[in-house]
C-alpha cells in the first residue's frame, strides 16, 4: 500500500535537525460505529519512530535506508481501534541530528497515514497534516553523550515527566499544531520504499541467576564528558567528510592542584578510533596522573568525544583561560577545544609533548564551559567502588579478579528474596536503602542476547536506576564494553511502573545500581528484569548433530550467533556497532541459508548495497574522494563513507551465491546493472601493468598484522577481483539465456569479464609472487609501486615513506596466499608451495592484531590468521583441496576453545597481545563458519543447480560414526542421516517434492528422487 498525495511530512516549528531530540506527535479522532473491515497504518520518520494506538505499543522503525530511497512500514491496526469512541494515533520520534553508521543525516520529520476500509466498501484516510499536534518529549535528557560513533545517544529517561500523552482523553494543553514540511517526495526523502522484511521479534527472556548483591559507592573526584561536534563541525558532511588537513582535534585544560598528588584516571571515551593519546605536563599517560602543586597541562588528542574520570580525594580546579586566545573574555572556560588543524604534520606530537600553554601549537581554540559537561552513565558506573556486606554476595568469577571491600555490618538488610526478580509473576525482590551507598546487582541472562531491557518495579519517586550492560566475565572479572556506552539511566516516578529501554542492545549481563532518593526508608519492590529479544523472525529449519557432541554444540552456537546478528540487515554484532558490514554479510548469508533459510533478508542486503553505488553519496565523502566514482561502500547505510575492496568483491560473490541458492532470476536481473557498474569502476583503476590499484581505500582482510596500507597494488584484492569477474561472467550468461533483447550485450559482458580476469591473473603471477619466499606478497613493493606511493602522497599531502621503509614493509601472510589459492589464481606448478601456508592455520598460532601493527611483526615470518572470520576462507580453500580432517580439527580446537571459556556465541577475534580480554566483541556473525561447513561438507548437502532444482549429497565422515541434519531450500527441507559401522555405510536422504539429485560416495554416483532414499554402501579401504 502506498501513501496518497494527502499525506504530508510534519515536524515542529524551529530547528529542522536538532541534536538528540524526541518529539511527541498525536492525532485524536472518533471512529463511528460502522464496521471497519481493515485499518492499515503507513508510517515512517526521520530518524526513527515508536508507534502507539490507543496507548498500546505497536512497533518501531523504520529499517535503515538511504535518504533518497527511504523505507516505510505498514501495520494492520484493526484490532487496536475502538468503534464509537475516541481513538488516538501517537508516535514518538527521535531525530539524532548527526550521522551514524546506520543513518545519513536528513532532517526531522514524520509521515503517517491511517487507511480505514469499511465493510460497505467505503474507505477514508487520516493523513499527517497540520491538524496533528506536536510537543517536545521531556522524558529524555537531550544533553547526553553518544553511545558510540556508530550509534545514537545514551538513554537518560525521567519517568516523572510521563503524563499519558499517548492515551485517549489526554488534555493537549500546550501542544502545537504540526508544521508541514512537505508532501510525499519532499527532499531528502525523494522516494519511499515499502518494508520488504517482517517486523523483528519481541520475545520475553528472563535472567537465569543473580551474580552479585552488594553496595556501590561513587568514587570521589571529577568526571568530564564532552561532545562539541555539533558546535565545530559541519554536520551535513559525513562523519569523516572533513577535508584532509582539517581533521586534527584535541581537548586541553590546566589542572590546578593545591599540592603534589597522584590521581587515578579512567578513560571511557567512545572515541572515533583515531585517539592519539593523552599527556600531562608533556608526559604520556595510561592509568594515573602525577600532578605537581600548581598548574598541570593536560591534553587528550584525536577524539571528538572525550570522557574522563579523575579519581581523587584532592581538591582540583580545571581552568582553560590561559589556553585561549590572548584577550579572550572566556574566564569561565574549564576546558579548551583545539582544532580543527592539520592532522598530517607534527601538531599532534607538539600537543602531547607540551608542558605549558606556551608550547601548544598555534591552532584554533574554542572555550568549553562547565555547563557543557554531560552526565555520562558509563563513566558513573565504571568508576564505582563496590563494598560487600556480610548479607550480600558476589560470584567468585567477579570477586576474585576484582576484590570487594568487606563490610562487617549494615544497619538495614540489603536485599530479600533476590531470586524473585528472575521470574515474571506477583513475587518481588526487596531492595533496602543503605547508609553506606547504593544497592548494586549483577544479573546473568545465561546467554548472549540482543533486545530491549525491561524493568518492572515499585519505587519511591526520584529513585535512579543506572544500568551498564556487558557481554563477558573473563579472567580479569567484569569486561565492560570497550568504546561503547551500553548504559542507561532511568529515574522513577512513584509507585508501580514498567520501563522498556528505547535502545536495542546486545549483552548477557546487567549491572544495575539503585540510587534511592535522600531521606527515604521505603524499599524498592523489584518484580523482574527481563529482555525483549529483538531479532529477525526465523525458524530453526536447519539442524545438525553427530557422534561428536562438541561439533554438534559448535553448530548450535554458530547458528545462534548468526541469529543475534540478523536485524533489519545482517549486522556485525548485537552490541558494539549493529552495523551492516557488507563483507561480513556474505558469510552470514551462507550460514543463514543452511540454518534458517531466511532468503529475503539476504535479498534486502544485496539491494541495499546496490544503492550504495549512487553518486548521491558524494555529499558525505571527504572532498578528495568526491572527484572519483566509488565502489560499493563497506557498510550501509552510513554517514561515514568508507570502502573496503574485499567487501565489495564479497558482495559480488554474495549475488552469485544467493542466485545459486534461491534460483531467483528476477532478483539477479535487478542486481546485475549495479554489479556491472561496480566492475567497470574497478577496472578503471587497473595500473599500466594490469593490477588493481585503488587510491585511499581501507585495505582490510583480517584483524592481523598484514602489509595493507591505504594505497598500493594489493594481491588479495586482485585475486578477489579475478574471481568476481569470473562469477560475473557466469551470471551474465545465465541472464543472456532468457533475455533475447539484451543477449548480445550480456554475452559481450561475459567475454570482457573473462578477458580482464585473465589479464589480472597474469599480472598477479608476474608481479605479486616472491620466488625467494615461495609465496605471494600482501602488497607489491617495488620501484613502480614506490613511484605510485610518491604520487599519491604528493596529491593528498599524506606521509611519504622513504624508499627503504617502503620496501621493508613487504610481508607474507597466510591470508593473501589463502585467497589467491581460493580464487584459482595459483598456477598448478606453484600450488605445492602455497598450500602449506593455508594448512598452517591448523597450528593455531592465531594473533589478533591489525594492519597498523604490521611494522611490529618480523618481516621474515608469515603473518598468521587473526580471527575466526578469516578461517571461513581458510576452510573454503582446504575443502577445495580435500582437507576435511584439517578443518574439523580447526573447529574442535578453535571454536571448542571458545566454548571451554563459557561462550554462548562466537567471538570477533582471537586473543591478541595488547588486551587482557579474550576478544572485544563476544558475538560476531562473521565467526560462525562451522554451521555452514558442517552442513555442506559433513552432511554434504549442496545445490548442483540454481534454487536446489537438483542437489548433490556428498557426505564426508572425518572419523565420525554418524551424522544427521537438515538444510532448508526454497522447496522444503532436505534431510540427511548417515551411519558407518565396520565396512558398511548407510545413508537416508529425504528430498522435497520436485527436487532430484545424486549421491556421491567414493567417486561413485547414484540418483536421488523426491521422498525417502535409503542406500547402503560398502566402504573401500580409504573410507569416505
Amino acid at each position: 500500500m502506498d501513501f496518497t498525495s494527502g499525506a504530508n511530512w510534519i515536524w515542529q516549528q524551529g530547528e529542522v535537525s536538532p541534536r538528540n531530540f524526541w518529539l511527541r506527535v498525536r492525532r485524536a479522532f472518533r471512529l463511528e460505529a460502522a464496521e471497519v473491515r481493515r485499518a492499515s497504518l503507513l508510517i515512517t520518520a526521520d530518524s526513527r519512530y515508536e508507534l502507539f494506538v490507543n496507548g498500546e505499543d505497536v512497533g518501531n522503525g523504520p529499517v535503515r535506508s538511504f535518504p533518497w530511497a527511504y523505507s516505510y512500514d505498514e501495520y494492520d491496526v484493526t484490532g487496536w481501534l475502538r468503534a464509537g469512541e475516541e481513538n488516538v494515533l501517537a508516535a514518538r520520534v527521535v531525530h539524532w541530528g548527526d550521522q551514524t553508521f546506520q543513518y545519513i543525516r536528513g532532517r526531522g520529520g514524520l509521515l503517517c497515514e491511517l487507511v480505514l476500509e469499511y465493510a460497505d466498501g467505503y474507505s477514508e484516510r487520516i493523513s499527517s497534516d497540520a491538524s496533528w499536534l506536536v510537543a517536545a518529549d521531556p522524558v529524555f535528557e537531550r544533553h547526553a553523550p553518544r553511545i558510540s560513533i556508530q550509534q545514537g545517544f545514551e538513554e537518560q529517561y525521567d519517568a516523572r515527566q510521563e503524563d499519558g500523552w499517548h492515551l485517549p482523553g489526554y488534555q493537549e494543553d500546550g501542544w502545537q499544531a504540526a508544521t508541514i514540511v512537505g508532501p510525499v517526495g519532499t527532499a531528502p526523502w525523494q522516494e519511499l520504499i515499502p518494508r520488504s522484511i517482517p517486523f523483528l521479534t519481541r520475545d520475553v527472556v528472563l535472567p537465569s541467576k543473580v551474580l552479585a548483591a552488594e553496595i556501590a559507592q561513587l568514587r570521589p573526584g571529577y568526571r568530564w564528558s564532552f561532545d562539541l561536534r555539533h558546535r565545530v563541525r559541519d554536520l551535513t558532511q559525513g562523519v569523516r567528510g572533513d577535508a584532509l588537513g582539517t581533521r586534527g582535534l584535541a581537548f586541553a585544560t590546566e589542572i590546578v592542584a593545591e599540592r603534589a598528588c597522584r590521581v587515578g584516571l579512567a578513560n571511557a571515551s567512545n572515541a572515533d578510533y583515531e585517539g592519539r593519546g593523552m599527556s600531562c605536563n608533556g608526559q604520556p599517560l595510561a592509568g594515573e596522573l602525577e600532578l605537581h602543586a600548581g598548574r598541570n597541562l593536560f591534553v587528550i588528542a584525536g577524539t571528538e568525544w572525550p570522557a574522563l574520570s579523575f579519581q581523587t580525594d584532592e581538591q582540583l580546579t580545571f581552568e582553560a583561560s590561559r589556553l585561549l586566545a590572548i584577550g579572550s573574555t572566556e574566564n569561565e572556560a574549564v576546558w579548551a577545544y583545539l582544532g580543527p588543524f592539520d592532522e598530517r604534520n607534527d601538531n599532534y606530537s607538539q600537543l602531547l609533548a607540551a608542558s605549558s600553554p606556551e608550547q601548544l601549537p598555534a591552532v584554533p581554540r574554542v572555550a568549553i564551559a562547565a555547563t557543557e559537561n554531560m552526565e555520562d552513565i558509563t563513566l558513573v558506573t565504571r568508576a564505582q567502588h563496590f563494598i560487600l556486606p556480610t548479607e550480600g554476595f558476589c560470584a567468585a568469577s567477579i570477586a576474585i579478579p576484582q576484590p570487594r571491600e568487606q563490610l562487617e555490618r549494615t544497619d538495614t538488610p540489603l536485599v530479600e528474596s533476590v531470586s524473585a526478580l528472575l521470574h515474571q509473576d506477583a513475587n518481588y525482590t526487596l531492595l533496602y536503602p543503605q547508609q553506606e551507598g547504593d544497592v548494586h546487582l549483577i544479573i546473568d541472562f545465561g546467554r548472549e542476547l540482543v533486545g530491549f531491557p525491561v524493568l518492572e518495579l515499585d519505587a519511591p519517586e526520584g529513585t535512579i536506576v543506572d544500568a551498564n550492560l556487558f557481554e563477558g566475565i573473563d579472567a580479569s572479572g567484569i569486561f565492560w564494553t570497550d568504546m561503547l556506552r551500553n548504559s542507561f539511566r532511568y529515574t522513577c516516578r512513584a509507585g508501580h511502573q514498567t520501563f522498556r529501554s528505547h535502545q536495542r542492545r546486545g549483552y548477557r549481563y546487567a549491572s544495575l545500581t539503585f540510587r534511592f532518593p535522600a531521606f527515604t526508608s521505603t524499599p524498592i519492590k523489584l518484580y523482574n528484569v527481563r529482555t525483549l529479544l529483538n531479532t529477525y523472525p526465523v525458524e530453526r529449519r536447519g539442524s545438525f548433530a553427530c557422534s561428536d557432541a562438541l561439533l554438534s554444540n559448535i553448530w548450535d552456537v554458530a547458528a545462534y550467533t548468526v541469529q543475534l546478528c540478523m536485524e533489519d540487515t545482517y549486522v556485525d554484532c548485537p552490541a558494539y556497532e549493529q552495523v551492516f558490514w557488507v563483507g561480513d554479510a556474505r558469510n552470514s548469508a551462507l550460514i543463514n541459508a543452511v540454518t534458517f533459510g531466511a532468503y529475503e533478508l539476504t535479498t534486502r542486503c544485496l539491494l541495499l548495497t546496490d544503492q550504495s553505488l549512487s553518486r548521491k553519496l558524494d555529499s558525505i565523502k571527504p572532498p578528495h574522494l568526491s572527484r572519483r566514482a566509488h565502489l560499493t561502500t563497506d557498510h550501509v547505510a552510513s554517514g561515514w563513507f568508507s570502502e573496503i575492496p574485499m567487501w565489495t568483491f564479497l558482495w559480488i560473490w554474495n549475488v552469485q551465491e544467493h542466485y545459486h541458492i534461491t534460483g531467483d532470476r528476477a532478483i539477479l536481473a535487478q542486481l546485475y546493472p549495479a554489479l556491472r557498474e561496480c566492475l567497470q569502476r574497478c577496472l578503471a583503476f587497473l595500473s599500466p601493468r594490469g593490477l588493481l590499484n585503488l587510491p585511499d581505500v581501507w585495505n582490510l582482510v583480517d584483524w592481523s598484522a598484514m602489509d595493507l596500507t591505504r594505497d598500493g597494488e594489493v594481491t588479495s584484492s586482485n585475486a578477489l577481483l579475478v574471481e568476481s569477474l569470473r562469477r560475473a561472467a557466469s551470471l551474465a550468461e545465465i541472464l543472456a539465456a532468457t533475455n533475447s533483447e539484451q543477449e548480445a550485450e550480456l554475452r559481450s559482458d561475459a567475454v570482457s569479464y573473462r578477458d580482464n580476469a585473465e589479464r589480472i591473473y597474469q599480472a598477479i603471477n608476474a608481479y605479486c609472487w616472491s620466488e625467494e619466499r615461495g609465496a605471494y606478497v600482501d602488497t607489491v613493493r617495488d620501484e613502480q609501486g614506490y613511484a605510485y606511493h610518491q604520487a599519491l602522497a604528493a596529491e593528498y599531502g599524506t606521509a611519504l615513506d622513504s624508499r627503504e621503509s617502503f620496501l621493508q614493509r613487504t610481508r607474507i601472510s597466510e591470508h593473501t596466499n589463502t585467497l589467491v589459492l581460493l580464487c584459482h589464481c595459483v598456477p598448478s606448478e606453484r600450488i605445492e608451495r602455497v598450500l602449506p601456508l593455508v594448512e598452517a592455520a591448523q597450528q593455531g598460532n592465531f594473533i589478533g592484531s591489525s594492519p597498523a601493527e604490521a611494522s611490529k611483526f618480523p618481516a621474515d615470518q608469515v603473518v598468521p590468521v587473526g580471527s575466526p572470520w578469516f578461517l571461513f576462507f581458510t576452510a573454503e580453500t582446504l575443502f577445495d583441496y580435500q582437507k576435511l580432517d584439517t578443518v574439523i580439527t580447526l573447529m574442535r580446537d578453535q571454536w571448542g576453545r571458545m566454548l571451554e571459556k563459557g561462550a554462548t556465541t562466537f567471538w570477533e577475534t582471537f586473543p591478541n597481545l595488547n588486551s587482557p580480554h579474550w576478544s572485544r566483541s563476544l558475538c560476531h556473525g562473521w565467526s560462525a563458519a562451522p554451521a555452514y561447513f558442517l552442513s555442506t561438507q559433513v552432511l554434504g548437502i549442496q545445490p548442483s543447480e540454481p534454487g536446489y532444482q537438483r542437489v548433490r549429497i556428498a557426505p564426508q565422515t572425518s572419523g565420525l560414526q554418524w551424522a544427521r541434519g537438515t538444510v532448508p531450500t526454497p522447496h522444503g527441507d532436505i534431510q540427511v542421516s548417515w551411519t558407518q559401522q565396520d565396512s558398511a555405510f548407510q545413508i537416508e536422504v529425504i528430498l522435497p517434492a520436485n527436487i532430484t539429485g545424486e549421491l556421491t560416495l567414493q567417486n561413485t554416483t547414484q540418483p536421488l528422487n523426491p521422498g525417502l532414499n535409503r542406500i547402503t554402501h560398502t566402504r573401500k579401504e580409504h573410507g569416505i
